[in-house]
């Protein structure tokens, strides 16, 4: 054998299995980062037969899909390569949702029986300022509400088997429409609805009416496994009546002050009847069994009045809850109080700890009382324990400030102040994005590392420029899939 070709089988190796991680590593799931990741791994695909196992999988862990023509290479994508089905477990529809054809109305239809893992849906209508800059062609236009059919929610029936289920900007004909398309997906534990609006709030539909009465303490379960439920920006009437609906499943309710539906509630129908003057608050009474009641918090709460009586009587109906249901509820309740974190709505911290000062003397005044005994001193009244998320940069300057707002949850120990970014892998993307190309194409290129740092570059200055999904990006799907 040749001297050459000696050297260059003895050459060392990297296992495959360490290269696996780092293509573990190029993914991330925050919308604004996937396209990168998306054409990243879509190079690792390509760059090495060993790794493209891997790659694949990462790579169609998240589906980002645009239009029905988007829609339609998929499903021929995933007929093609039948092995991709399993790897698809969240499928994002984001784009002119409400157009004649919707991918909402048609992804149940085209995608059936084709993903078998599927555990998340994002529904997402993108932003006014999108739209301006990606009109719809003249020939389309934009329609009211969603065009849900009669026959929509027996098609979707087929993903019963979704955990998770995100609304952004959607608007229903009907708040009944909204019952009945979550209907059918009886295994759904986490709902999000941010900015969900029908043109008219109409009758309850039969499964959440009949989920709503209790005779002797029996009801019609609607969506029993959902335990957690975020909601943000929605009209009063139809959160009240969808957290009624689902009652004592919910431990985790997630709210925002102040809430700002975007359009008024409109009612149609005798068996509805919205007051003209609604009672201050959020009713949790509904929730016997809310453990974790988090408040994102916008700056408009500290001196708006009329808001923070809203954030006090929806504490009220919490603090009933441990009475009314189960007083000796042996249940740790948290009150997490977060700053709303919008891109383009954000708020600095330090604002963020003033607005403490004025709703720390709000939250001991609805959750402690004075002693029975003559020390005077306040107790807590439930078994809850406050926490304060603030950014990383200002944890320890602002943990003496806000303990001070909450003197007596401080003084007895029931006071945690955290990062608000506890809990995620936060990095430095531009700085770690390029990091693990580089180690990419030095695994590719072992014996020219010159080589490896122009491709790097090459391909950091390609994606910057590219913004596509999945679907759009320019890289072979066909060499992608190839066994």
């Amino acid at each position: 054998m040749p001297e050459d070709k000696c050297k260059a089988s003895a050459s060392p190796r990297l296992p495959v299995e360490l290269c696996e991680r780092v293509i573990d590593a190029v993914y991330d799931f925050y919308y604004q980062f996937v396209v990168g990741s998306l054409v990243t791994l879509s190079r690792c695909a390509l760059v090495r037969r060993a790794w493209r196992p891997r790659a694949q999988m990462v790579l169609f862990d998240f589906v980002l899909v645009r239009d029905t023509d988007a829609l339609n290479r998929l499903a021929a994508l995933l007929d093609e390569a039948p092995r991709l089905r399993r790897y698809v477990r969240r499928l994002a529809l984001r784009g002119y949702l409400h157009i004649p054809a919707s991918t909402v109305v048609l992804f149940p239809t085209i995608l059936r029986l084709r993903l078998p893992n599927l555990t998340h849906v994002y529904l997402q209508e993108i932003m006014p300022a999108e739209k301006a800059e990606y009109p719809l062609p003249p020939n389309i236009k934009e329609l009211p509400a969603i065009p849900t059919h009669r026959y929509f929610p027996s098609v979707l029936s087929t993903f019963n088997y979704i955990r998770k289920l995100d609304f952004v900007r959607i608007r229903f004909c009907s708040f009944g429409d909204f019952g009945r398309v979550l209907q059918p997906l009886s295994n759904l534990q986490e709902l999000y609805c941010d900015t969900v609006s029908w043109e008219v709030f109409s009758r309850l539909p039969p499964c959440m009416l009949k989920a709503t009465l209790n005779d002797r303490g029996r009801r019609k379960a609607f969506l029993p496994k959902a335990h957690t439920l975020e909601c943000y920006d929605m009209g009063e009437e139809g959160r009240e009546a969808l957290v009624a609906s689902l009652g004592p499943s919910v431990s985790d309710m997630w709210l925002k002050f102040p809430n700002t539906p975007p359009f008024p509630e409109r009612v149609r129908g005798p068996g509805n009847t919205v007051a003209r003057h609604r009672p201050p608050g959020f009713d949790l009474g509904s929730i016997p069994n809310l453990s974790d009641l988090v408040c994102q918090l916008m700056p408009g709460l500290g001196p708006n009045e009329g808001e923070r009586e809203v954030l006090r009587a929806t504490l009220v109906s919490w603090k009933a809850t441990t009475r009314l249901h189960d007083p000796d509820s042996e249940i740790r309740r948290r009150l997490y109080l977060r700053r709303w974190r919008r891109l383009g709505a954000e708020y600095a911290t330090q604002d963020f700890i003033a607005l403490l000062d004025v709703l720390g003397r709000l939250v001991e005044d609805v959750l402690c009382e004075q002693a029975t005994d003559d020390s005077g001193l306040l107790g807590i009244t439930m078994n809850v324990k406050v926490v304060v998320s603030l950014q990383g940069g200002m944890l320890e300057r602002g943990r003496p400030r806000v303990a001070e707002s909450f003197p007596t949850f401080s003084s007895l120990g029931r006071l945690a102040i955290i990062s608000e970014d506890a809990g995620y892998e936060w990095k430095e993307y531009d700085h770690d994005a390029g990091i693990m190309m580089r180690i990419i194409f030095l695994l590719a290129y072992p014996r020219d590392v010159s080589t490896a740092h122009r491709e790097a570059d090459r391909l950091q200055e390609h994606i910057s420029l590219l913004g596509g999904p999945l679907l759009d990006c320019d890289v072979p799907t066909s060499l992608i899939i190839r066994r």
